[in-house]
């Protein structure tokens, strides 16, 4: 069932609002340009079901260093870890609820246009704000509390 390290998250009712977030995203005309990737920075929160998902997926990305992109007039942003100049996100299937939100909600919208019918905030809000009371945690955090809690077990992470 994955790592819980004493953090209080309830994955059912997370993966319930981001599921119905999702079901309102209209994602047919993306094609998947990379042009949010700008907007991939570190420091993502997720769920702890994202957050096993995206473990799974990212396996083969352990070790690779984080990118780094200047913006100009001394404004550098450090990547999300799983972002790469060449091919986008490394974790694009498992990515988690708000970066799926990138481009299709009216308050993240597509750099290029390409979402014509973003979804409204009346209706995806209620959601995101219900999503985002479930414990949420950067990859960062949930490795670290998984890390402490295998240690509590033995080294295994169940």
């Amino acid at each position: 069932m994955g790592c819980m390290g004493g953090v209080a998250t309830d994955t059912g009712v997370a993966e319930g609002h981001a599921t119905a977030v999702t079901a309102m995203l209209d994602l047919a005309d993306c094609g998947g340009c990379h042009a949010c990737g700008l907007r991939c920075t570190e420091g993502i929160a997720m769920s702890r079901w994202e957050f096993e998902a995206v473990r799974a997926l990212a396996s083969r990305e352990t070790g690779r260093a984080r990118e780094t992109v200047d913006l100009g007039e001394g404004v550098v942003v450090r990547m999300c870890r799983f972002w790469r100049t060449r091919g986008g996100c490394a974790v694009y299937e498992a990515r988690p609820l708000v970066c799926r939100m990138m481009g299709a909600v009216e308050w993240m919208p597509c750099p290029l246009g390409k979402a014509p019918r973003p979804a409204p905030a009346s209706a995806v809000l209620p959601h995101w704000l219900a999503y985002a009371d479930t414990g949420l945690m950067t990859y960062e955090e949930w490795e670290a509390t998984c890390a402490g809690h295998s240690e509590d077990r033995g080294g295994a992470i169940p």
